[in-house]
């Protein structure tokens, strides 16, 4: 898909999804569900702060333009999700949470706040939360060979 995919009320998707370059997914309420993996090169747009668009299974390699920005809620949780980074990606509002892998070479570029509350960062990549903005971790999550770079406190 290279267009733009405006969701009002919620979703899932089962199976591979793709979002090609200059594609925008804009979810304005809801829960936005993707399960199967996929590749992500363009935007994905959780509009409204009770908009959420969750990754809860596959393998999913974000690249070109991809970033997750938005006043609501972008998630990896559930039954084993792989965000595959492959550049510097830009994430607003996040969280990392049980069963979910953050792996791959690029920098995940958190904007605003990132909840980590389980799962696992790993391989040659960066976790950089910006200056003034939150990382708040609780539960039980792995840090394996990744590096994690906080400017401020980090909270409970």
């Amino acid at each position: 898909m290279g267009g733009v995919l405006t969701v009002a009320n919620g979703g899932d998707i089962f199976g591979y999804f793709n979002l090609g370059p200059p594609g925008a997914v804009h979810v304005n309420g809801g829960n936005f569900v993707l399960s199967g993996g996929g590749q992500i090169q363009g935007v994905m747009d959780a509009a409204d702060i009770a908009a959420t668009i969750a990754l809860v299974g596959g393998e999913f390699v974000l690249s070109g333009n991809a970033a997750f920005v938005g006043p609501g809620l972008g998630r990896a949780l559930g039954t084993g999700p792989v965000m595959t980074l492959t550049k510097d990606t830009e994430f607003e509002n996040f969280e990392l949470g049980s069963g979910a892998t953050l792996q791959g070479q690029g920098t995940f570029i958190c904007t605003n706040t990132l909840r980590w509350s389980g799962g696992i960062m790993k391989g040659p990549g960066e976790t950089r939360i910006t200056p003034n903005h939150d990382l708040i971790i609780s539960g039980g999550g792995i840090l394996d060979n990744r590096v994690l770079q906080a400017y401020r406190e980090v909270l409970p």
